[in-house]
């Protein structure tokens, strides 16, 4: 995962979405880490998620907010 402002962002929102969408509920980070293979760049990607308020962390374990799972619904949800 590159370094750059705009790169994060997009690997914030491919963490994010994984979290969401690919759900059994709580992930490991480890999990997160084996998948993208990147420790440093899923580390970072979690925290500044949870610092923006959308991922839950305890421990190992990670989980999207509610918030994050409702704008997930109301972004995915066709009328």
């Amino acid at each position: 995962m590159p370094d750059d402002h705009r790169s994060r962002g997009a690997d914030d929102g491919i963490v994010l979405v994984t979290l969401v969408v690919d759900s059994p509920l709580p992930w490991s980070v480890d999990e997160l880490i084996r998948q993208y293979r990147d420790r440093i760049g899923v580390e970072d990607a979690l925290a500044r998620l949870q610092d923006v308020g959308l991922v839950h962390r305890l421990g190992e374990f990670v989980w999207p907010t509610r918030t994050a799972r409702v704008a997930d619904k109301l972004f995915t949800t066709t009328p």
